[in-house]
Order: C-alpha cells, then sequence, then structure tokens
C-alpha cells in the first residue's frame, strides 16, 4: 500500500512540474487581433449603414463577430433591408477557423489566413459557390472590407466592398 501511494505522489509531482513547464501556446488569433473592437460602416447617404463587433468570448478561446446591417435591395434601392450575421472564429488542428450564419439561413465554414495587416476568409471547399471575405487594415486605421463569389468552376468576382471605421 505505501508503495502505491509513494508512486501515485511521485506520478502527480512530476507530471505537475512538467505541465508548469510547458511553454504557453502561441496566439492563435494574432493575425486578426487588430479587427478586434467595434467598427462602423463609412457609407453615404442612402447607402445603408451597417457595424459589426469582434470581441473575445469563452475566455478568450474564441472570437465572436455580430454583424448587421441596413442596406438597399437589388430590386428598389431606395428600400433598406435588414441583414444580420454572426461568426465564431476559432483555433482548430494548428489552423484558424470561422463558421458565419445570418439570418437568411446562409451557413459558410472558412479558414482564416493572415499577414500583417490582412485578414481573409476563403470558405471551404464544397459543392456549391465559393466565398472570399477579407479585411485590410488601412494606413488610416480604416478597414477594407471585401466579400467575393465564385461559382463552381469560376473565379473570384468582387460582390460587395466597403469600409469601416472604429466606433
Amino acid at each position: 500500500m505505501a508503495i502505491r501511494w509513494f508512486v501515485a505522489s511521485l506520478v502527480l509531482v512530476c507530471s505537475s512540474t512538467a505541465y508548469a513547464a510547458l511553454p504557453d501556446p502561441p496566439d492563435a488569433f494574432a493575425g486578426v487581433r487588430f479587427l478586434v473592437g467595434d467598427w462602423v460602416g463609412v457609407s453615404k447617404p442612402g447607402e445603408g449603414s451597417a457595424a459589426f463587433s469582434l470581441q473575445p468570448d469563452l475566455q478568450g478561446k474564441v472570437l465572436v463577430r455580430k454583424h448587421a446591417a441596413e442596406v438597399p435591395t437589388r430590386a428598389d434601392p431606395k428600400k433598406l433591408e435588414h441583414h444580420e450575421d454572426l461568426t465564431i472564429l476559432y483555433p482548430a488542428a494548428g489552423l484558424l477557423k470561422a463558421d458565419y450564419w445570418d439570418n437568411e439561413g446562409h451557413v459558410i465554414h472558412y479558414t482564416v489566413t493572415t499577414t500583417a495587416d490582412r485578414a481573409v476568409f476563403d470558405s471551404d471547399p464544397g459543392p456549391g459557390p465559393r466565398f472570399q471575405l477579407s479585411y485590410a487594415k488601412l494606413p488610416d486605421g480604416q478597414l477594407e472590407i471585401a466579400f467575393a463569389i465564385a461559382m463552381p468552376g469560376q473565379e473570384l468576382k468582387p460582390y460587395l466592398k466597403g469600409l469601416a471605421k472604429r466606433k
């Protein structure tokens, strides 16, 4: 009995020491930290309005992006329609992933790549269209946001583009 207790104590002490010596993991969100905060769209009268926030949640394990916009309809540019979406960013298997849902029923799964001042969300391969959402930090602190779509077998084509500034 004494030997079993000694071995259990030794394992506990060794594992605690080994755990304490492990280095902190790299920041999975380092490439998108420039997006954290509250943003508002830069638009002219009649173009609608938009705002989004990107905030850490679940004790920093995910980033949550909430976006809402009032945008002119394609059929009648004087009429505005409401759009909302939610995106959760999370690390998975050494990659930065993001899942998107909106009030129109769309669901998009992205893989995110980053450079110093740019984050690009590319939709995961599938049978339907491909999507790309990109954020580029401009020298004046604003963001250039672009959304592109590619039908199967085709190249990405710009769909929406805009600017945002911090609130």
